[in-house]
């Protein structure tokens, strides 16, 4: 019988971040936690927007301003979208609804 090898990716380096950053993290897809942990750490600008790209996700997403296609999270409202900027320390670059 061949083994096949599992793919695993790195554990997140969660240390500076607080405990809501750290809840976010690790409810990410496992192959993104690692650069989702760099981003709460850092404090990234974010964009947020109506997003209509993904039909299977809230309508609002919250976006890092220097990688747009990378999102932190989609939310409901733009409401919901700065309340949880705030909660994971993130800087609002903009708020742009179509």
């Amino acid at each position: 019988m061949k083994v096949q090898k599992v793919r695993t990716s790195q554990a997140p380096n969660l240390e500076g971040l607080s405990q809501a950053q750290q809840d976010h993290v690790m409810k990410v897809f496992p192959e993104t936690r690692a650069s989702m942990a760099d981003y709460l750490r850092q404090g990234a600008e974010v964009h947020i927007y109506r997003q209509d790209e993904v039909p299977d996700v809230p309508p609002v997403a919250l976006a890092v301003s220097s990688f747009p296609a990378y999102w932190i999270d989609c939310v409901e409202s733009e409401s919901a979208a700065l309340a949880l900027a705030a909660k994971l320390g993130l800087l609002v670059k903009d708020l742009c609804p179509k």
